[in-house]
């Protein structure tokens, strides 16, 4: 069984740290300009881990999908 994501929460959780992501299905991805400094790259994976860590797991061991 499947259970939804809330995209639009993940991503206002994003901007409220300082970072634009964008949601695909259930994968969060970024995609840096190759000139990125190692100050931005610092805050993008922080922000990444940060709000993956509010992701609480369903008890059943469901898969998270998105609806974004």
């Amino acid at each position: 069984m499947l259970s939804p994501v809330n995209t639009a929460a993940l991503q206002k959780a994003f901007v409220d740290l300082g970072v634009w992501v964008r949601p695909f299905s259930r994968y969060i991805y970024i995609m840096p300009p190759y000139t990125i400094s190692a100050e931005q790259l610092t805050q993008l994976t922080s922000a990444m881990l940060s709000v993956a860590d509010t992701i609480v797991p369903s008890e059943d061991n469901q898969t998270l999908i998105s609806h974004g």
